[in-house]
Order: structure tokens, then sequence, then C-alpha cells
């Protein structure tokens, strides 16, 4: 499985991602797990895996039951709640949340880290892109969407999209 970038690369104005994520564990509750708890931080880390499979894009409609966005249509995302490889955690991703493990995955390639803020939750995200090519279109979605479709990019407008999924989805395109 091929990849673009390198985890130890990937930083965030300079910053490594794994001591950005080190020094919120530092600072931020925990959850009953030992994972941070990012409910009321004003800023949190993830991975958002903009899955492709000939020339489409994966699109998941978020439930009602996730924290944030419901309703509004997305990829594969997660907290990076954890100092593990960035790799690691969108491989975890992708098999918790649409059932596809490493073997049919193509490949997986790392974008560069991005941020952005919504005002209306009052939260900075830092965003570790990924694409994800997987060797099929059978997925098996997990609670956290209740629709999925596979669209070309050009169709990415008829969607209520999760805040900046568009710019996401142009940089993965890239990779």
């Amino acid at each position: 499985m091929p990849i673009a970038t390198s985890d130890e690369t990937l930083s965030f104005r300079g910053v490594p991602i794994r001591d950005i994520v080190l020094r919120l564990k530092s600072t931020l509750p925990r959850r009953y797990n030992g994972t941070i708890e990012f409910k009321d931080s004003g800023l949190a880390t993830i991975v958002n895996v903009v899955v492709m499979r000939k020339g489409r894009i994966l699109l998941m409609k978020r439930s009602n039951r996730v924290g944030t966005y419901r309703g509004k249509w997305h990829s594969v995302a997660g907290y990076l709640d954890e100092p593990v490889p960035v790799r690691q955690k969108m491989l975890e991703e992708l098999r918790e949340e649409i059932g596809i493990g490493p073997r049919h995955v193509e490949s997986l390639r790392l974008g560069k880290p991005y941020s952005f803020y919504d005002r209306e939750l009052g939260k900075r995200w830092i965003t570790c892109l990924g694409r994800a090519d997987i060797k099929t279109d059978r997925i098996t979605p997990d609670w956290e969407s209740v629709d999925y479709r596979w669209v070309y990019p050009g169709q990415l407008k008829g969607f209520d999209l999760v805040p900046k999924f568009g710019y996401a989805v142009r940089k993965a395109m890239e990779l």
C-alpha cells in the first residue's frame, strides 16, 4: 500500500502532529477509555480520509448520534485522540466506519495537515488529510452514518457538506 508522506514528517505550522496531540493529551480531560475528550475544547485534531473508488468519492450522511455536523455529508473521519501514527488512525477509522480492512486498501496517501475555525462551534479543527483508494465499493457503514453514496467530484454541489469538505476533496484529488 503506497504512502505519499510518512507520518513522521506530518506537521502543522512547523510542529509535528504527534507533539500537538501529546500537548492536548496533557491539558484536556480524558474519556472513560483514556483518550482525549474534545467535546468542550476549542481545538481538536482529526483525521479526514477521502475514500475513492474508480473516480468516485464515498459520501456518508452523518447520523443524529454523532457529536457534530449531524445530517451533513462527509467521508471517513475521526478524532486523533491518541499520539498514534496518523496512517494507523486512518486505517482504524476505515475499519470502524465502513468495514474496510488494509487488504481492501489499494493505496493510502497522506496530505499536508490544514486547519479551519468553525465559528458556530467555537472550535479550530487541525485536520490530517488522507486519500484512500479502495478495491471494492461494498462497504458496511457503522452507526455514525445513516446513508451513503458514491459520487463523482462534480456532484458534490448537490449535497449539504460538512464545512471545508469540498476543500478536503480538492486537496485529496491532488495526492
